[in-house]
């Protein structure tokens, strides 16, 4: 089972990320239709490492479905 994540991958979640913060939205949901079940949790780790620590993958048929992140975007902005 691949782990590794894509280029796209990140990229992707990166820009739902950071729509979401200029929105000032408290979740975001990122798809995982795409991402094989050990890239989901990888993004998972990834997203945790950084400051993105309320972060959960939900499943469906225990499959990965999305990725939800809350996010505290006070806190984001200020470190921009």
């Amino acid at each position: 089972m691949n782990s590794e994540l894509t280029d796209e991958q990140i990229r992707t979640a990166g820009l739902i990320i950071k729509q979401a913060v200029i929105y000032n939205l408290c979740d975001v949901h990122i798809d995982l239709i795409e991402f094989t079940p050990g890239q989901a949790y990888s993004m998972l780790r990834v997203l945790k490492a950084k400051v993105y620590s309320d972060c959960n993958i939900m499943f469906t048929d225990s499959t990965p479905d999305y990725l939800t992140v809350h996010l505290n975007t006070s806190n984001l902005r200020s470190k921009e």
